[in-house]
């Protein structure tokens, strides 16, 4: 059956709790975000996989070519927002000017419709009925942007581990598994850079066999380990930076024993062209 990867596009430097926008144009000139995401669409077509691309807005400013490449290669080209600040961190406001900003810059690099959003560190909850009202306002079709535990930046651990109809806006959440009650994740990020390859095998396999695709994310940067190392604390140094160096190789692995596909491809029934 077809699972979903998914593919945030930011640079080395964005995303960082510590130093979000302040200093971007500072590392502009070091910019490794298109040699990167070229890299991941050299190894999609290598394996004859799809995956929906969530785009931050700077990215799309600076390398439009980049998201006309990425719709000309068959992926789905969806939001990231503006500023990767976190949902609780912007207002109402805020957040609608953002995510129109993006998608209309998105919508100007290519025919296919924007439906989806994916925001910063995954800090969508289901309690944010005001954000997801928003981007059924905007013509958004879905969200995959609920971490469904608890973790240090928030989490939703009460959140349904599967695919949901939220309120009419179809959430499309992080893959975790199930043990003696409690939700652990597994396929993206951390701790897919982390977690031995038998066991991320075994989960996807193990959600394949009762019917229900596997969500997996990364970014860019988790392929590229001599990118520039920025100044951060203990833990964040960790969670940044641990096994750069094995991704590269996991996702090889899961491209040649899974199939892959956009979410747009996997729920065409639901969203329509």
């Amino acid at each position: 059956m077809n699972n979903i990867l998914t593919i945030d596009v930011e640079d080395f430097y964005q995303g960082t709790e510590f130093d979000n926008r302040s200093n971007w144009a500072k590392f502009e000139k070091q910019s490794r975000v298109k040699a990167n995401t070229m890299k991941l669409l050299d190894i999609l077509d290598e394996h004859g996989q799809s995956a929906t691309f969530f785009i931050l807005d700077d990215i799309t400013i600076r390398f439009p070519e980049l998201i006309e490449e990425i719709a000309r290669r068959g992926h789905e080209v969806a939001s990231h927002g503006s500023s990767h600040l976190p949902l609780n961190q912007l207002q109402p406001g805020e957040f609608a000017a953002e995510i129109a900003r993006s998608k209309e810059r998105l919508s100007q690099n290519t025919d296919q419709p924007i439906q989806g959003y994916r925001a910063p560190y995954f800090t969508m909850r289901r309690s944010m009925t005001w954000a997801r009202d928003i981007l059924l306002d905007h013509g958004f079709r879905y969200d995959s942007s609920i971490f469904p535990i608890y973790n240090y930046l928030g989490g939703d651990p009460g959140a349904p581990r599967l695919p949901f109809d939220w309120g009419e806006l179809w959430e499309v959440p992080i893959s975790t598994y199930s043990i003696l009650g409690f939700k652990v994740p597994f396929s993206g990020g951390f701790y897919m850079r982390c977690l031995p390859y038998w066991w991320i095998r075994l989960r996807i396999s193990r959600l394949n066999r009762v019917g229900h695709p596997a969500v997996v994310y990364l970014h860019p940067r988790e392929i590229d380990p001599n990118q520039p190392r920025m100044k951060m604390t203990p833990k964040q140094n960790l969670f940044y930076y641990i096994n750069l160096k094995n991704l590269e190789q996991k996702l090889h692995r899961l491209l040649r024993e899974f199939t892959f596909r956009s979410i747009r491809e996997t729920y065409n029934v639901r969203f329509g062209s």
